[in-house]
């Protein structure tokens, strides 16, 4: 494989550990500390719903289920018997997420533009609002996030301090797939980031260069797939590795989907599809009763009336229901898809509104860490509910989930398309196809409306358009408007001329940004070629 000879973009700067670089670093710390700063006191100490108070529940008790996240649930413990509350971890998670956002914007900004970006996207009330929620949708969210900020970072980078940021990105791979089950799927887009920086691959993953690469660069290619979907494999080892060791109890999680599923199947077909296994009273009237078809809470109806098995079901009986879903689901594959269909498309706002858009004060806070209507939380309720609708917090024009997936595909396929070679674009449109996969999920997992399962696409796709305008769009606008007319003689000048600045750049950014983390040591020069000898990615 081809290796990456430039590092991330980044603009001119000024001489290294002079007094002005010294200034900027600290108006952006302060920048971005602030922002960080009053998002933690305008949720102190955070907000808990349903799901954490049931896994702060478990992680008190050591009785920990593989319902949610018990792999955090079990970090989170040391924490918790020296007296560290949930506040703290509010703080962890904004300080991670927004400092994340700052180096994946500072590869394409100055350092005071990337940090007002950054504390911009943060404060941009779609991702705020969740981002106080205690929760694995905000911790998967920053995990993923950290990710891709590890290997922007290890990009710029050699030696050690490289090697050290891919392992950082490593352990924040673990995290994400201890925050959600479902971001199994997005594991060998993560692990392809990883590798392809490990690597400093630049080839293109197109049919064109593979025709064109020969047998060595097929073999080069596969071999990245193959390292890829072997860290992909050792993060799901490592995560349910870990579960005998801490002793957690396997609850077969998907058989609420599979519940919710039979009832709208039921209701919708006139036939009761539930077993008597888990269904004793096999009363058709009872499910069509409290059968809401954006809501699970029938579910919950039936098991506290006793008619249906309080679950999570044993695991017999779980076997049970898996083989009922699955016969119902090949026998009416068109009424499911239709389900299916109605309930994804409001839960990405396509159809109506998404629902509960952020977490409002409720009972779910333990008693000693509970919130109050006052200071910085009343003025943090004030913002969010400007962007609303009613009832609160019903999500407003701004929480339509589709439209950042659109622009999240047109983002991610044209950075790919045409910037694999660069670490930025790569890393970016990366980030772009992991949102699209993780949300395509929901369309067989969402039980209810919520914005909180979506939550990540937003916050994922603000980044990855921000990318794409900043890299390309931008620079495209700014090459039509000096005046150069398609098919002038001068134009390839120009633009090669603008390559070459911009690797010039690459260069002042690597040996600034090892600088920045070693003051006094000396960098190595690094190499970039002039604009017309570089690799041709498409061969």
């Amino acid at each position: 494989m081809a290796r990456d000879t430039a590092t991330v973009p980044t603009p001119a700067r000024g001489p290294v550990g002079g007094a002005g670089q010294r200034r900027g670093r600290i108006t952006a710390a302060t920048i971005l500390g602030l922002a960080a700063l009053a998002a933690t006191a305008g949720f102190w100490p955070g907000y808990f719903n349903a799901d954490t108070a049931r896994q702060f529940r478990e992680m008190r008790a050591w009785d920990l289920t593989d319902w949610h996240a018990p792999l955090l649930m079990a970090a989170w413990k040391p924490w918790d018997a020296l007296g560290v509350g949930p506040g703290w971890l509010l703080a962890l998670t904004i300080a991670v997420a927004t400092a994340s956002v700052y180096v994946l914007v500072r590869s394409y900004l100055p350092r005071l533009w990337a940090a007002l970006a950054a504390a911009a996207v943060i404060w941009y009330p779609p991702v705020l609002g969740f981002l106080g929620t205690i929760g694995r949708d905000a911790w998967f969210a920053t995990a993923t996030l950290a990710v891709f900020a590890c290997c922007t970072l290890a990009a710029r980078r050699e030696g050690p301090a490289r090697a050290a940021w891919l392992a950082g990105a490593v352990v924040a791979n673990v995290a994400m797939f201890a925050a959600r089950q479902n971001a199994a799927v997005c594991l060998p887009v993560t692990g392809l980031a990883v590798v392809s920086v490990a690597a400093r691959s630049s080839w293109a993953p197109s049919v064109r260069w593979l025709r064109a690469a020969g047998g060595a660069g097929r073999r080069g290619v596969a071999a990245a797939a193959g390292l890829a979907l072997a860290l992909s494999l050792a993060t799901v080892v490592v995560v349910r590795g870990a579960y005998p060791v801490l002793g957690v109890e396997s609850t077969h999680p998907e058989q609420a989907i599979m519940l919710y599923d039979l009832a709208q199947l039921s209701v919708r077909e006139g036939e009761l599809l539930y077993g008597p296994e888990y269904f004793p009273s096999q009363r058709l009237d009872s499910v069509r009763e409290v059968t809401h078809p954006l809501q699970l809470a029938g579910v919950y109806v039936l098991a506290e009336r006793g008619e249906l098995l309080s679950w999570p079901l044993p695991a017999d009986v779980a076997d049970e229901l898996r083989g009922d879903w699955l016969s119902a689901v090949r026998r009416n594959v068109g009424e499911w898809l239709s389900m299916r269909w109605e309930m994804y498309s409001r839960t990405i706002g396509l159809s109506g509104p998404t629902w509960w858009v952020y977490q409002t004060v409720s009972p779910d806070n333990p008693p000693e860490h509970q919130l109050t209507m006052e200071g910085p939380t009343k003025l943090m309720w004030e913002y969010l509910d400007v962007f609303t609708a009613d009832p609160n917090p019903t999500g407003g024009p701004l929480h339509r989930v589709w439209v950042y997936l659109v622009l999240t595909a047109v983002a991610a396929w044209r950075l790919l398309r045409h910037g694999w070679a660069d670490p930025p674009r790569r890393l970016l449109g990366l980030l772009g196809v992991v949102s699209l996969l993780y949300n395509a999920t929901w369309f067989v997992g969402a039980m209810e409306p919520q914005y909180r399962f979506v939550y990540p696409n937003v916050v994922f796709g603000v980044v990855v358009v921000l990318g794409w305008i900043g890299l390309d769009v931008v620079p495209a606008a700014r090459r039509r408007w000096s005046g150069v007319a398609a098919g002038d003689p001068g134009q390839r000048q120009e633009e090669a001329a603008e390559e070459q600045l911009q690797a010039d750049h690459h260069a002042g950014g690597a040996r600034d940004d090892q600088a920045e983390l070693a003051p006094g040591v000396e960098v190595p020069e690094v190499r970039t070629a002039p604009a017309g000898e570089r690799d041709d990615p498409a061969g």
